[in-house]
């Protein structure tokens, strides 16, 4: 009697071990899939950001450039709008140290520093929409 509940439970078990596994496969392949799909919808987007007139970079290219070229490199064939976003996560790590003789002014050291520690500073994200309506008006 043991035997045939013991051989009922693992052909049991057995079953819902295959349906578990048959399942975690399948969510892993759609969350592939999902992930192809994103990486690859990247590239189609990022390809069809319009070229606008006196342009400066968001990224590494853009940096120290505090004021757009006097040229006009682009034509202008009409209204033309960019959107775009960034995002940051810093880290920081930070330590201080002081040598300046005590000072104590009610029981305390006002000459101590406060204790730092690392970690994440706030998370910073921008939504960049760039327009250009006009000849020369961005």
């Amino acid at each position: 009697m043991l035997s045939r509940w013991i051989l009922h439970w693992f052909i049991k078990s057995k079953k819902a071990l295959n349906l578990f596994y048959q399942s975690s496969i399948i969510l892993i392949m759609k969350i592939s899939l999902l992930l192809t799909f994103c990486w690859f919808a990247s590239f189609i987007l990022n390809a069809q950001q319009p070229t606008i007139q006196y342009f400066r970079p968001y990224n590494k290219t853009g940096i120290n450039v505090f004021e757009t070229t006097k040229n006009d490199s682009t034509l202008f064939t009409g209204i033309k709008v960019r959107i775009g976003g960034n995002f940051t996560q810093d880290f920081q790590g930070l330590s201080d140290q002081n040598n300046a003789t005590p000072v104590f002014a009610g029981g305390v050291n006002t000459n101590q520093l406060m204790p730092l520690t690392n970690g994440f500073n706030l998370a910073m994200a921008n939504l960049n929409i760039d327009a250009q309506l006009d000849d020369g008006i961005k």
